[in-house]
C-alpha cells in the first residue's frame, strides 16, 4: 500500500517531508508541489490548481501525528503505526493558490448558474481586487453569498488535478429538464434542448 514510501529512522522533518512528497507524486503525478519544512515539526505543502485541498488532505493529513489542544494549551500525541514506519510530523499546513484561468472558468460557470442575475458579477482582475464583496446574484445582499464568496467556493471545488475536464449530465427535476455542466445548470427548453444547453454550456466554459 505504502511501497513508494521510505522507512524512516526518526521523525526528521526532512525525511518526513521526502515521503510528503513522494506521496504527493504519486497520487498526483502531474501537479508540482512545493513541500517545505517549517522549524523542527511542520511541514507546508503548497500548489497551484491541480486538486482540491481536500484531496491533498486526504494525502498529508495521516502525517500529522497529533493536535493542539487549546483548553490545556498543550499539543496531544495521536501517533499511528503508519508514523511509526513512515514518519510523522506535529503539523501540516496547506495552501492552494488559484490561477486568472481557474477563476475565469468558476465565473463562467456561475454565470450558467445565475443566468439573468449576472450584470454585476466582477472580471478575474476585479475578483483579484475584491468588487465582488460587495454585491450578489441575490436580492437581498448576504456576504456569505457575495460574488466574491461565490467564485472563490466555486473555484475551490474544481479538481483540476488532471486539467479541466467539462462533467456532462441531463437532469429532469419539477421545472423541466437542465444541462448540469461541474455543478452548473442551464435550463433546457423547447426552442433549447439540453443537446444545445451543453453546447451552450461548453461554449461558455
Amino acid at each position: 500500500m505504502y511501497e513508494h514510501l521510505n522507512q524512516v529512522s526518526s521523525n526528521v522533518s526532512t525525511e518526513v517531508a521526502k515521503n510528503v512528497r513522494k506521496d504527493l507524486k504519486h497520487h498526483f503525478p502531474l501537479v508540482k508541489f512545493s513541500v517545505r519544512k517549517r522549524g523542527y515539526g511542520a511541514i507546508d505543502v503548497s500548489w497551484t490548481d491541480g486538486p482540491t485541498t481536500e484531496q491533498v488532505e486526504s494525502i498529508v493529513n495521516k502525517y500529522q501525528q497529533g493536535s493542539f489542544n487549546g483548553m490545556e494549551d498543550i499539543y496531544e500525541y495521536s501517533i499511528t503505526e503508519f508514523n511509526t514506519i513512515y514518519g510523522g510530523v506535529d503539523y501540516v499546513f496547506t495552501k492552494r493558490s488559484l490561477s486568472d484561468e481557474t477563476i475565469s472558468k468558476a465565473i463562467h460557470l456561475l454565470k450558467l448558474e445565475h443566468v439573468g442575475s449576472c450584470d454585476d458579477i466582477p472580471t478575474v482582475d476585479g475578483y483579484r481586487r475584491g468588487e465582488g464583496l460587495s454585491t450578489s446574484p441575490f436580492d437581498h445582499f448576504n456576504p456569505f453569498y457575495s460574488w466574491q464568496r461565490l467564485i472563490t467556493d466555486k473555484a475551490s471545488e474544481l479538481d483540476l488535478s488532471n486539467g479541466f475536464k467539462p462533467h456532462l449530465k441531463a437532469v429532469h427535476t419539477n421545472a423541466g429538464w437542465f444541462a448540469e455542466v461541474n455543478g452548473a445548470f442551464i435550463a433546457a427548453t423547447q426552442s433549447n434542448g439540453v443537446k444545445e444547453a451543453f453546447s451552450k454550456a461548453l461554449q461558455l466554459i
